[in-house]
């Protein structure tokens, strides 16, 4: 598939992508997929024998031990 994926659930990634993925759930890409492009999401799983190339962004919230509010979440 190319373009870019826009959702506000899990995304699995199986098979080739060439595009930019925005969610506001996880991210999972899967043994054996072939991935180009910038992923946004809550967290990725990126499976050993997968193929990818971009940039990771994650919104998370830190512990209060690292230097976290407790209350908002933060960009990272």
């Amino acid at each position: 598939m190319e373009g870019d994926v826009s959702v506000s659930a899990a995304v699995t990634i199986r098979g080739e992508l060439e595009g930019d993925v925005q969610t506001r759930g996880p991210v999972r890409i899967e043994s054996g997929a072939k991935v180009k492009g910038d992923m946004h999401g809550e967290s990725f799983l990126l499976e050993e024998g997968a193929d990818f190339t971009g940039r990771l962004d994650a919104d998370f919230e830190l512990p209060p031990e690292l230097g976290g509010s407790g209350g908002g979440r933060r960009r990272h």
